[in-house]
């Protein structure tokens, strides 16, 4: 197990929203998800369907903190440009500091662009240090100290915001050892699945293959979008319920886990 967020950092998410507000509902989602995290064994399948502007990035952050008690999750969105807006945006919002947030993305181009984007000075375009540039995860361990060359391949940080891309080899072994880092984050990380209606039926595929490794691993599946289609849901379904069935056969013990659909209208 490795380390999940700081309690004031957890208190800070979970502050409740301002009746009156917009964003009040996730008041009502967060109370409803404890519950049910309270009365139901095995993860939990969560569908966050608010309508768009109604704070879905935020609430799932509050989400992913109800459904475990250590909380760590991975948030997975597929686009590079809106990874790191959001990952600029979660920062600030949740007060995550650079030790429990980090954000991963595959190319490096928009890496360097996006800090670029962030500098007044049009100079800034050109110089860029190597730990701008770098992809960055390594980990403390928790009961078992990890050994000294498995830090590269895992985050101490709890929170984890990345494109799809990292995250999906963890569902392809094939890969020889490419899909070692993103496996070891889905071992004991929650899992956010951003705009999951969006995907190709060929990409949506190996997303759903995604999902089944979070219920083999136990871990939560929160699905957020606004125009989230039944077929689609459906199929997360079935995936995480595979997940789950797996890891229930292990111990020879009946699948069973918790499914919940938020939105900004109940």
């Amino acid at each position: 197990r490795l380390s999940g967020l700081a309690t004031e950092s957890v208190e800070n998410i979970l502050s409740p929203a301002e009746d009156r507000s917009p964003f009040a509902w996730q008041n009502t989602a967060v109370a409803a998800v404890a519950g049910l995290r309270e009365r139901v064994e095995g993860g939990l399948l969560i569908f966050n369907i608010a309508g768009t502007g109604a704070g879905k990035t935020i609430a799932n952050a509050k989400l992913a903190c109800s459904v475990s008690r250590r909380p760590r999750f991975a948030v997975a969105l597929n686009l590079r440009t809106l990874t790191l807006q959001t990952g600029d945006a979660m920062g600030e919002s949740l007060g995550l500091g650079a030790d429990e947030l980090a954000v991963v993305i595959g190319d490096r181009v928009v890496r360097r662009l996006h800090a670029a984007s962030k500098g007044n000075d049009p100079a800034y375009a050109g110089t860029f240090d190597a730990e701008d540039l770098a992809t960055e995860y390594d980990a403390e361990g928790g009961e078992v100290e990890l050994p000294e060359w498995m830090q590269v391949l895992t985050a101490r940080r709890p929170v984890l915001l990345s494109t799809i891309d990292y995250l999906i080899n963890a569902g392809e072994p094939g890969r020889q050892g490419h899909h070692v880092s993103a496996m070891l984050r889905m071992v004991d990380s929650d899992l956010v699945l951003d705009e999951v209606d969006s995907y190709e039926p060929a990409a949506l595929v190996a997303v759903l293959r995604l999902v089944q490794i979070a219920g083999l691993m136990g871990r939560s599946v929160i699905c957020s979008s606004a125009t989230l289609a039944l077929p689609v849901a459906e199929a997360v379904w079935r995936a995480f319920r595979s997940g789950i069935a797996l890891r229930c056969a292990l111990g020879e013990r009946t699948p069973r886990f918790g499914i919940a659909s938020v939105d900004d209208r109940s």
